[in-house]
């Protein structure tokens, strides 16, 4: 059974599936590799290079780390692109990313390592954040999870 054509779908899927969310920011779900996978901007606290995952403190976007802080462990999302304080960063929150840099072995799990840093060795003090699972082919799965304190 197919749908009616729809021309408000039509053109927001050609924009690239902008839509508002709920917290005043805007979603971007992108396509790549037949994957869809759903992304977000804000402004970020300090420089910030690309494949970082990120916390948000309230007032803006900083590097997550593994260290004493629950709030800080708690990733949003992985950098897709690098800034500078003050400036716009993109990360995304769910789905597949691709990068030469990751050579992660298929199926490892993912977790928020030291300085923002994605690791597939499990962290064994303070918090353990998985963010996801390692695919074939220098990608990864998002899918963040809640720190854990151990």
């Amino acid at each position: 059974m197919s749908r009616p054509f729809d021309e408000k779908t039509f053109r927001d899927k050609q924009a690239g599936h902008h839509r508002p969310a709920e917290n005043g920011k805007t979603k971007i779900a992108v396509t790549i590799e037949g994957d869809a996978t759903v992304g977000e901007s804000g402004t970020a606290l300090e420089s910030i290079s690309a494949i970082k995952c990120l916390y948000n403190n309230g007032a803006g976007i900083l590097i997550a780390t593994d260290d004493l802080d629950f709030n800080e462990a708690q990733v949003i999302g992985i950098s897709r692109t690098s800034a500078t304080s003050g400036n716009p960063i993109k990360y995304l929150t769910e789905g597949r990313m691709e990068d030469s840099s990751f050579s992660f072995a298929a199926g490892s799990q993912l977790y928020l390592g030291q300085n923002g840093e994605i690791t597939d060795q499990e962290p064994t003090q303070n918090f353990r954040t998985k963010i996801g699972s390692a695919l074939e082919g220098g990608a990864i799965m998002i899918n963040i999870d809640e720190p854990i304190e151990i």
